[in-house]
């Protein structure tokens, strides 16, 4: 099952070439803060799933901004962190913008993937190195 999730993770980047994608399905995922500015994050959650994208070496999550009533977006209490519950229907798609304090604006597409219940420990994490302001 887990290959097939990857098989349709890079599927996408095939259509978008253009666009330098960071495309996160399973596991823990750690890119610097430039290839995060540069890049569409996409995340591929099923229904009743969290994704966390983390920042660290003194920068913090400043703005979140979803337009999804399906997607909530939270902080930690310090900021470091930021949830994303999915419970969208099979097939949507929405965005997420985000900047941090030190000028780092990020690129969200949440992808909705219809999966078996069996399967829902799939919440992607991904940490931004960041060297502060």
């Amino acid at each position: 099952m887990k290959y097939l999730l990857l098989l349709l993770a890079f599927t996408p980047l095939i259509a978008t070439a253009k666009v330098d994608e960071v495309v996160q399905l399973i596991g823990n995922y750690v890119v610097d803060k430039d290839k995060a500015q540069s890049s569409i994050i996409n995340l591929y959650l099923p229904t009743k799933s969290v994704a966390t994208v983390g920042i660290n070496g003194g920068d913090s999550f400043d703005t979140v901004e979803e337009i999804h009533d399906n997607i909530t977006a939270k902080y930690s209490s310090n900021k470091s962190s930021l949830f994303i519950k999915n419970s969208m229907s099979d097939g949507d798609i929405t965005t997420i913008g985000a900047s941090t304090k030190c000028g780092v604006s990020l690129s969200i597409v949440i992808h909705h993937i219809d999966i078996k219940s069996e399967d829902k420990n799939i919440q992607p994490k991904i940490l931004i190195n960041s060297k502060g302001c």
